[in-house]
C-alpha cells in the first residue's frame, strides 16, 4: 500500500441544506428522481421513428448502420476508422440482440441483420436509435448522481431536470451517432474520478482509466477526459511534489486506458487503410499541425471544385474556406451553446469554469476541478478544428449545467447566511434558477419533437408517387448536388433517371415525371438555369411544403447550415414537418 492509500477519505455530504425548505426527505427525493427520468425517457423516445422509412433524414446514420453489419459478417476489421471499431462493435451487438428480441415478439420481419438492411431498414434504425435514447436517459441519471454525491439533492434534481429537457441532449438522443453515448461515458468517468481525487488508490486509478478507454472507444475526442482523470489522481495523492507528478494511480489509469482501447480497437492503428484515413482526418481537422507544402495537406474532405462552384452560384455554399484559428471558438460559443443551452447558460459558462477551478469549496473540488479541466480541453479541441457542428458540444452540456447550477446555489447559500428573507425563500429561488437556465432550451426541445413527429416531406412524396404513378415510371430528381440527404426515395417498381436535365436528355430516357427538392440547406439546391430549360414541358402536379400550416415566416427559421438536417435550431413555430420543399411534375416529351 502506498502513502496515498493510507490517506483518510474526505467525505462529501449527500445533502447540504442551508434552509429547511431545501432539505429533501428520501421518499420525496426518490419520487422526484423517478419523475425526471420518466420525463427524460419520454422526450427521447417521443418521435424516435422520425423520418422513417427514409434512410437519410439524419446525416451519417446510413453509413453508421451499414458499418454495424460488418462485424456480424465475421469481419473484425471494419476498414473505416472514422468511428472507433469498439463503437461499431457495440452497435452490432446491440442491434443483433434487439432484432432477435423484436423477431421473437413478432415486431420485426424474419431475416438476418444484413437482409433486414435491404428489406426492413427502418426496424434496424429503431433498434439502434433506442440505444441512443437509453444512453441519453442514463446521462440524466448520472447528472443527478453526480449532483447528489458532490453538492446537494436540490442541485442534483435541478441538474437532472436541465439535462433531461436540454435541446442538444434530446436531439442527439434520437439519432444513431456517438455524441450522446460519449455524454454518458464522460459522466461515468467523472463519477469515478471523484473518489480518485479524494484518495488515489490503484483500484480507483484502474477503474477511472477503463472509463477513459470507454469514452475514447465511443468517440475519439473522449480522450479529452484523460487529463481530468490524471489531475484527479494528482489531487488524491497528497501535496504536490516532483515525485508526485507521476502518481501510481495516474500511471495505472493511463496504462488501463491504453491497453483497454487497443484491445477493443486492434485494427485502428495497424490497418493500412486505417492509417491513411487517420492522416486524412488529422489534416482536415488539425491543419495547423501540418506543413502546407506537404502534398497530403491539400487533400479536401468535401465537395469537388465543380460542386463548390455550383453551390456558390446557387447561394447555398457551406463554409469550406480556410477559417481563422479563432472561428471555432466564436461558433461554439455564439451558436452551439447559445442554440443548445440558451444565452444565460452560455454567459455563465466562463464564470462556472473559474468558480470550479478556484472558488468551489474544498470538498467539491474533487469534481469541479477535473470537470473544468475536461471542459476547457474539450472546448478548445473542437474550436481549433475547421469542422464545426453544434452536436460536438453535446457531451459538454451536462457537465456545464451541473457546474452552473451548483455555482448559483452556492451563491444563494452565501446570501442566505446574511439575509433571512433569502433563506426563507430558498426553495423558490432554486426553482427560479432552474427555470431561468432551462426554460428556453426545454421549449426548443418540445418544439423540435413536435416537428419530427410529423411525416417527413420526403416520405409524403414517396407515398404520392407509389399511389399516383404507374409501375415502370421513370422519374428524374432535381436538387441533389453534393450530399443525398434531401433526395426523396423513388418507390419500388419506379426508376430514377440519370439523364441530363435537358428536354432532349429526358425525352431520350423516356422520363415521365420530374421531382424537385429545394431548401436553404446546401443538400437541396435546384439550379434555376437547368429548371428553366425544361420548365415549358412540365405540368405541376403536387407540392409538399414543410412550412404549410406554420406561422408563415420561413425566413425567421435558423438552420445549422453545415448540417444537412431539415429541422431548425430556432424559429420552430414557422415549420410544421421535416424535409425540403418537394414538387412533382409530369414531363411531356412533346409540347
Amino acid at each position: 500500500m502506498n502513502e496515498a492509500d493510507s490517506k483518510p477519505r474526505e467525505s462529501v455530504p449527500a445533502d447540504l441544506p442551508f434552509g429547511t425548505a431545501l432539505s429533501l426527505a428520501d421518499r420525496t427525493y426518490r419520487v422526484a428522481v423517478f419523475a425526471i427520468l420518466l420525463l427524460a425517457a419520454g422526450l427521447r423516445i417521443w418521435a424516435i421513428d422520425f423520418g422513417l422509412p427514409h434512410p437519410r433524414t439524419r446525416p451519417d446514420e446510413y453509413v453508421v448502420v451499414d458499418l454495424s453489419a460488418v462485424p456480424l459478417d465475421g469481419k473484425a476489421d471494419i476498414g473505416w476508422p472514422i468511428y472507433p471499431h469498439s463503437y461499431i462493435y457495440l452497435l452490432a451487438a446491440w442491434g443483433s440482440a434487439g432484432i432477435e428480441i423484436g423477431q421473437a415478439l413478432g415486431l420485426v420481419d424474419e431475416g438476418s441483420y444484413r437482409e433486414l438492411l435491404s428489406k426492413d431498414r427502418a426496424s434496424v434504425y429503431l433498434v439502434l436509435r433506442l440505444l441512443s435514447a437509453l444512453a441519453g436517459t442514463l446521462a440524466v441519471w448520472l447528472a443527478i448522481r453526480l449532483g447528489a454525491m458532490v453538492f446537494s439533492r436540490p442541485v442534483a434534481l435541478g441538474a437532472g431536470l436541465l439535462v433531461a429537457t436540454n435541446f442538444l441532449q434530446v436531439r442527439e438522443s434520437h439519432t444513431i451517432k456517438p455524441d450522446i453515448l460519449l455524454s454518458a461515458a464522460i459522466l461515468v468517468t467523472l463519477l469515478l474520478a471523484v473518489p480518485l481525487a479524494q484518495r488515489a488508490t490503484s483500484k480507483r486509478g484502474i477503474l477511472a482509466g477503463l472509463a477513459v478507454a470507454a469514452s475514447i472507444g465511443v468517440k475519439y475526442p473522449g480522450v479529452m477526459i484523460a487529463p481530468a482523470v490524471y489531475f484527479a489522481a494528482l489531487l488524491g495523492s497528497g501535496p504536490l511534489s516532483m515525485r508526485r507528478l507521476f502518481p501510481r494511480a495516474g500511471l495505472l489509469a493511463a496504462a488501463a486506458t491504453v491497453l483497454c482501447f487497443l484491445a477493443s480497437n486492434p485494427y485502428v492503428f495497424i490497418s493500412e487503410e486505417s492509417v491513411a484515413t487517420w492522416q486524412g482526418l488529422a489534416r482536415a481537422n488539425l491543419p495547423m499541425l501540418f506543413d502546407p507544402s506537404d502534398d497530403g495537406a491539400s487533400e479536401r474532405i468535401g465537395p469537388t471544385e465543380a460542386q463548390l462552384e455550383r453551390l456558390s452560384r446557387l447561394g447555398n455554399l457551406p463554409d469550406y474556406s480556410d477559417k481563422p484559428w479563432w472561428s471555432g471558438f466564436t461558433f461554439h460559443a455564439g451558436f452551439s451553446l447559445v442554440q443548445g443551452c440558451g444565452w444565460l447558460a452560455t454567459l455563465l459558462a466562463p464564470f462556472a469554469v473559474l468558480w470550479s477551478l478556484l472558488a468551489a469549496g474544498r470538498a467539491r473540488r474533487a469534481f469541479t476541478q477535473p470537470a473544468a479541466i475536461f471542459m476547457l480541453g474539450y472546448f478548445a479541441l473542437f474550436s481549433i478544428s475547421p469542422a464545426q457542428m453544434s452536436r460536438y458540444m453535446t457531451p459538454l452540456v451536462p457537465v456545464l449545467l451541473i457546474l452552473e447550477l451548483a455555482m448559483l446555489v452556492e451563491g444563494l447559500r452565501i446570501l442566505a447566511r446574511r439575509y433571512d428573507a433569502v433563506k426563507r425563500a430558498s426553495s423558490l429561488i432554486v426553482i427560479a434558477l432552474v427555470l431561468a437556465l432551462g426554460t428556453g432550451s426545454a421549449a426548443k426541445t418540445f418544439a423540435h419533437n413536435r416537428i419530427i413527429a410529423a411525416e417527413d416531406t420526403r416520405n409524403l412524396a414517396n407515398q404520392w408517387l407509389a399511389s399516383n404513378t404507374p409501375r415502370e415510371a421513370r422519374i428524374k430528381i432535381l436538387g441533389t448536388l453534393f450530399m443525398p440527404y434531401g433526395r426523396p426515395v423513388v418507390p419500388p417498381g419506379r426508376w430514377g433517371s440519370l439523364a441530363e436535365p435537358t428536354i432532349e436528355g429526358l425525352t431520350a430516357d423516356r422520363v415521365t415525371y420530374v421531382m424537385t427538392h429545394d431548401h436553404v440547406l446546401f443538400s437541396s439546391s435546384i439550379d434555376p438555369e437547368e429548371f428553366a430549360a425544361i420548365e415549358s414541358r412540365l405540368e405541376f402536379l403536387v407540392e409538399f411544403d414543410p412550412y404549410a400550416g406554420g406561422a408563415g415566416h420561413p425566413e425567421d427559421i435558423v438552420y445549422e447550415t453545415a448540417d444537412a438536417y431539415y429541422v431548425p435550431t430556432a424559429g420552430f413555430a414557422n415549420q410544421t414537418r421535416p424535409g425540403p420543399v418537394i414538387r412533382i411534375y409530369r414531363f411531356r416529351a412533346t409540347p
